[in-house]
């Protein structure tokens, strides 16, 4: 999950994803900005097994 800033809340991320549930979840207070260093998406890339099912909440794209 990820709020673009360190001052938004993740709590309506939170509560969406802890219903639906998981196994594993990555969080991330960065923004979305090209060219900005996002540990967190990267780490989040190398995650996914065959069978895996990732969750995203919103997308704004």
């Amino acid at each position: 999950m990820r709020v673009s800033t360190r001052d938004k809340n993740p709590q309506l991320q939170l509560d969406a994803l802890a219903a639906s549930g998981y196994d594993e979840m990555v969080m991330e207070k960065e923004s979305g900005k090209r060219g900005l260093a996002r540990p967190a998406w990267e780490a989040l890339l190398a995650l996914p097994k065959t069978g895996d099912t990732p969750k995203f909440w919103k997308s704004d794209w």
